[in-house]
């Protein structure tokens, strides 16, 4: 396994964990009307975002990971969520018009 697998992988579970409950209380905040496909997507950036300081963290510290790897393994966190905001708003800005997407 590459040297920046075991904190992706650390990183990710945690982002799994906080990111439901991060989801949760985004829904409570405003409801979502998108169907399914809005909520994973709403669930997969609140996970990834959440991921984002742990697995730099844990990385950096734990792992003595290069300061390029680290910044890559963010990069790619970001574009995670970004990607998963990306098919959120594709599918809930036209169900909060009052249009079916």
């Amino acid at each position: 396994m590459p040297d920046w697998g075991p904190p992706l992988l650390i990183g990710a579970a945690i982002g799994v964990i906080v990111g439901y409950f991060v989801a949760r209380q985004s829904a409570a905040v405003q409801p979502i009307q998108g169907g399914v496909v809005a909520h994973i997507g709403n669930y997969v950036a609140s996970s990834a975002v959440a991921a984002l300081a742990p697995t730099m963290a844990i990385a950096a510290i734990l792992f003595h990971i290069r300061f390029l790897t680290d910044l890559a393994i963010f990069v790619a966190l970001v574009v995670v969520a970004a990607v998963a905001l990306i098919v959120f708003g594709a599918v809930e800005a036209p169900t909060v018009a009052g249009r079916t997407p």
